[in-house]
């Protein structure tokens, strides 16, 4: 845990900054999708591929439009 801090303040990796979090909840949530893609760096990731949030984005607008809550032009 303790260098997972240290990626996430940028004391460790500098040149290989640590994804954004996906959100600021309780101090930090990340996708695994983006931080396994950091881990290929250090190629310390799994060989699964993860959604990202842009994967995420792409999926709440699509579910968001399939319920009628966003209209299409």
């Amino acid at each position: 845990m303790q260098a997972v801090g240290q990626w996430i303040r940028r004391d460790r990796l500098k040149n290989v900054p640590f994804p954004e979090p996906y959100s600021f909840v309780a101090g930090g949530v990340w996708l695994w999708g983006d931080v396994n893609e950091w881990l290929r760096v250090g190629k310390h990731a799994d060989e699964q591929r993860y959604p990202g949030w842009i994967d995420v984005a792409e999926v709440n607008t699509w579910l968001a439009t399939r319920q009628g809550l966003v209209r299409t032009l």
